[in-house]
């Protein structure tokens, strides 16, 4: 008898002699191995005569090889060779068991099974192909396998904080199926787990409904209306930090509430907003979100910074500038700030640009350095912004100009023709706008001449 592969346990109770004619009597006597696939039958016969066949009657199915592949058929006649067929399932070789990280897709694990005969025989190493069905409930629906490779992979990742498995417990039951050329099948359970990994914070948001600002006057610790507010994944304990605290005007607590660290550096008049980035750090992993503060306008006592003394001639004109009040309220000079004089300004002599702060001549016969009543001026001049103010006095101090003498004594005199050299004969009066002869000086340009009559030009010069 031969067998296609080699093969074991061949003796006397697996072959059986049929008589196919003749009334011949016969038994199997022995069954001796040539080798691991060629078997001898002796048959003793008995009385009669007729034709017999030899057949192959393994009803224990003990006949296999080494890897336990049993008989195809025992139906075999002539000198048909007697085939082994695979009758052995796959085994699996890999772990049943995997994991992956919560934001990985794989692969997971490579399955694999093998389906050995036994060296040298013709289903050894065969071809195997890979399935999934679920173990429990839906749990396959997330995976896919190579049907070549048994590569198993993950659809998309998975999020450790919100489980999809039957159980919501991040443990994935599969069932692998492998099966071999000759239908054989085999399964095994695998269990994949998700692994929690450390995820970032969410970008932080402003939980505050408020509006972010505040008021030029603020002082620190005013709340700006920022609640910074994360969320991590793991519950992770979060540092807050500012990354742009808008040159150290803001500061953030331990719980993500933006408050004023410096209001001194706050001002309407220098920048109407600023911008902050807060931090969420949960140790190792770290999240910003920008956001811009908004500053509002506050009243403020204005502040000085031009000078308080100023001159003018006493020839000034009419509209002409004398002097430019400055006065701020943290920004730009003016800006913000309106001015207007409150006293010293008698005869209304000056006028003030209520916006600019420039003072400016109205009316120049209020002022003549000659006369001391109206030689200086002493205004107090008010800044304002809003129900605020502050005042400066001003101090303006006329100064001489030269001037064209007036005559004021009359142009007649006599003298006796017996006056002697030094007799007075008539005094001249001129003056320059103070008291007669006061910075004037006297000369005879013309006429002064012999005769009973004489008409003498007199000249009047201011000294200046």
């Amino acid at each position: 008898m031969s067998f296609s592969r080699d093969v074991n346990n061949v003796g006397t109770d697996d072959v059986a002699v049929a008589r196919q004619s003749g009334d011949v009597e016969t038994t199997v006597e022995s069954v001796t191995a040539e080798s691991a696939s060629e078997y001898d039958v002796t048959v003793a016969l008995g009385a009669g005569e007729g034709e017999l066949r030899l057949d192959m009657d393994d009803a224990d199915g003990d006949i296999a090889d080494d890897a336990g592949n049993t008989l195809l058929s025992t139906s075999v006649t002539g000198d048909e060779t007697y085939v082994i067929s695979d009758t052995v399932d796959p085994g699996f070789q890999s772990s049943d068991t995997a994991s992956i990280n919560e934001d990985a897709t794989g692969p997971v694990l490579t399955v694999d099974a093998i389906d050995d005969a036994g060296d040298g025989n013709d289903v050894a190493n065969q071809y195997i192909s890979y399935s999934l069905s679920s173990a429990s409930g839906s749990d396959a629906d997330a995976f896919s396998i190579d049907s070549d490779t048994g590569e198993l992979s993950l659809d998309s990742p998975k999020d450790f904080e919100s489980p999809t498995d039957a159980d919501a417990g991040n443990d994935y039951e599969l069932m692998v199926t492998a099966t071999d050329d000759g239908g054989n099948t085999n399964e095994q359970m695998v269990s994949v787990s998700i692994t929690d990994v450390n995820e970032p914070p969410t970008q932080p948001v402003d939980a505050d409904g408020a509006s972010n600002r505040i008021s030029e006057s603020a002082t620190s610790g005013d709340d700006v209306g920022i609640d910074a507010n994360t969320d991590d994944p793991e519950d992770d304990t979060i540092t807050w930090s500012l990354t742009d605290d808008a040159n150290d005007r803001f500061q953030i607590d331990s719980s993500g509430v933006v408050t004023v660290a410096d209001g001194t550096a706050i001002n309407y008049e220098d920048e109407t907003s600023h911008t902050v980035t807060v931090k969420a750090d949960d140790g190792e992993y770290t999240a910003t979100k920008s956001l811009t503060v908004t500053v509002t306008d506050a009243d403020e006592t204005p502040i000085f910074t031009s000078s308080g003394a100023v001159s003018i001639r006493e020839d000034a004109t009419n509209g002409e500038q004398i002097h430019d009040v400055d006065a701020n309220v943290g920004g730009s000079p003016d800006e913000g700030v309106s001015y207007a004089i409150r006293s010293g300004n008698r005869g209304e002599a000056f006028s003030i640009d209520s916006e600019t702060g420039k003072i400016a001549v109205a009316d120049n016969s209020q002022f003549d350095y000659e006369d001391e009543t109206i030689d200086s001026f002493t205004l107090t001049v008010a800044a304002s912004e809003g129900e605020r103010s502050e005042t400066q006095s001003v101090s303006i101090t006329v100064q001489d100009a030269d001037e064209a003498p007036t005559f004021t004594s009359d142009g007649s005199g006599s003298a006796t023709e017996d006056a002697t050299s030094g007799t007075q004969v008539h005094d001249v009066d001129a003056h320059v706008g103070g008291d007669t002869d006061e910075a004037v000086t006297y000369a005879i340009t013309a006429g002064n001449d012999g005769g009973r009559s004489i008409s003498i030009a007199v000249r009047a010069k201011s000294r200046w």
